[in-house]
């Protein structure tokens, strides 16, 4: 992959069926192939779920996967975005309002997680937990 230009490896994520392949293009981070990637559509949750996992990754990448229109509802790929330390907290923030209260109650528990983020999801865990606004839907 090393060899090929960005226009190759932006053509090859949004056209291209090998799951090999698309790990490889997503591994190396490159924003502008990502979002390509995500427009791909063979692309599955799974193999979302693995990009926002990925450590360690360009925050400009985490961004654009949380701001793609098919992917950002996907509790799955939520959920390993606010995880992900390399996320920007501001990413994070933003997803909160949109997971489940089980969710929310395992992440304002997470030490590893920025402390605005955990504060925020024991904030609006305690809020639904006592009969508060549900979880908004998009």
């Amino acid at each position: 992959l090393s060899r090929l230009t960005l226009g190759h490896k932006k053509t090859l994520a949004r056209t291209h069926r090998d799951p090999d392949l698309l790990a490889r293009l997503a591994a190396e981070g490159e924003p502008t192939v990502v979002r390509e990637l995500l427009r791909n559509p063979l692309l599955t949750e799974p193999f979302a779920v693995r990009i926002a996992s990925r450590r360690p990754m360009r925050p400009e990448t985490l961004r654009l996967l949380a701001e793609s229109r098919r992917w950002r509802t996907r509790t799955a790929v939520m959920v390993a975005l606010v995880r992900n330390p390399f996320a920007e907290p501001a990413v994070a923030l933003k997803l909160l309002p949109f997971l489940p209260l089980g969710e929310l109650t395992d992440l304002a528990a997470d030490g590893a997680l920025h402390p605005l983020v955990r504060a925020t999801a024991a904030r609006l865990h305690a809020r639904r937990g006592l009969g508060g606004a549900p979880a908004p839907q998009e």
